[in-house]
């Protein structure tokens, strides 16, 4: 049996990779949808590239993902990442807390034709990574093209020209 419900994020707590299509999925959907999402966490998130000791170091309040909503769920959970889709966790679901910073032995639904298309996104597309780092380049990348004004009022709105910023002075 799946252990897995709506609200329980205790998984969302983890540095999850994504290809560079799925960011700019996200990215398409902040702007286009104006799904709102903490660009502090955003920011600090993104800070520690793709170093999980690191992500780890982030307390746990503060490593929660930038799409869970006040009460545990996903707001882009039809367009969630690719590895967000495959685990399945078949064990007690108390075992995926990682709020110590350490990870527990969990017994994962068997899902090989689905991680191996994961795979192969992954080696097709031209960049992977953290999903914070790559929302902020991806972000950043439609920032840059022409938008449509509602994009463009989403973007202004939601701060992101601190992304911007971020973006140029570390050189993601």
């Amino acid at each position: 049996m799946i252990s897995c419900r709506k609200g329980c994020s205790a998984c969302c707590h983890t540095q999850v990779s994504v290809n560079q299509d799925e960011a700019e999925l996200l990215a398409t959907r902040i702007l286009e949808d104006g799904i709102k999402i903490d660009i502090d966490s955003l920011v600090r998130q993104s800070t520690v590239g793709n170093d999980s000791a690191a992500w780890f170091a982030i307390p746990y309040e503060q490593r929660g993902c930038v799409f869970l909503d006040d009460k545990g769920a996903c707001r882009v959970y039809s367009d969630r990442p690719s590895v967000c889709r495959s685990n399945y966790v078949i064990s007690d679901a108390r075992y995926c807390d990682t709020s110590n910073g350490e990870y527990k032995t969990i017994r994962i639904l068997k899902t090989s034709k689905a991680d191996f298309v994961t795979m192969a996104a992954f080696n097709l597309s031209s960049k992977g990574g953290a999903l914070p780092l790559m929302l902020v380049e991806s972000l950043n990348k439609l920032g840059e093209q022409k938008l449509s004004k509602s994009m463009k009022k989403n973007f202004k709105k939601n701060s992101f020209k601190r992304l911007k910023e971020l973006f140029n002075s570390s050189a993601m």
